[in-house]
């Protein structure tokens, strides 16, 4: 059952951060609706865990931190993209106040064991160097911390979705990062949680995946 409320980002407020930053979409009539789903799944898994201190790894135009606030009073953010003076001034214009560096996740500007949630929306089918990622992401995480991905899936009816509705081509946009992705994740964490969304019993139909993991012990 997804979470009952969704806080994002009012859209006079978002600032478009690069070309792959469609956060206007979660405003669109139909295309919106698919992607709020991700949100929603993420939430979903967020629920009922303890956090201090959040990572959210592409953050983008900050679109999901009114929610993420709900969750942990301090939050953080990484992104390839340098405009996080322009997010940072949009958010503090709501009262929220966070830590947003310009940066890789495969080489982030964080001491160890500096987060207790890392959440990824939607955003690491774009790193190319996903086991350095992956190696960044447990470095940073506390004893017991937790990493919520959401991902899409290889699915028809979201390359459709895409193609249609906001002239994205899915396959150029991922090649196939989509598929080696959770290879890489199931590599370095184990599963603690697993959510998809819309038909989680059908194979291709299914538009999202979404996980909380935690990292393997050596």
């Amino acid at each position: 059952m997804f979470m009952s409320k969704l806080e994002l980002l009012p859209r006079g407020l978002l600032v478009q951060t690069s070309s792959v930053d469609h956060a206007d979409w979660n405003y669109r009539p139909l295309l919106g609706f698919l992607q709020r789903a991700r949100f929603r799944l993420v939430g979903r898994l967020l629920m009922g865990l303890e956090c201090e201190d959040l990572l959210e790894v592409g953050y983008g135009s900050g679109v999901f931190f009114p929610h993420l606030r709900t969750v942990s009073e301090r939050l953080s953010g990484i992104d390839p993209h340098t405009c996080e003076e322009q997010v940072r001034r949009a958010l503090q214009s709501i009262g929220i106040d966070a830590d947003l560096k310009s940066g890789s996740v495969a080489s982030m500007p964080f001491a160890d064991l500096s987060f207790d949630v890392i959440v990824a929306v939607s955003a690491l089918e774009y790193v190319d160097a996903i086991d350095d990622a992956c190696r960044e992401m447990t470095r940073v995480l506390r004893p017991n911390g937790s990493l919520v991905v959401v991902t899409p899936c290889k699915s028809p009816i979201l390359d459709f979705g895409l193609r249609i509705v906001g002239g994205e081509d899915a396959e150029s946009n991922y090649g196939a990062r989509r598929e080696k992705l959770f290879s890489s994740l199931v590599r370095h964490f184990d599963i603690d949680a697993l959510a998809k969304w819309p038909w989680p019993g059908v194979p291709g139909l299914t538009v999202y995946r979404a996980l909380r993991l935690t990292p393997k012990t050596k």
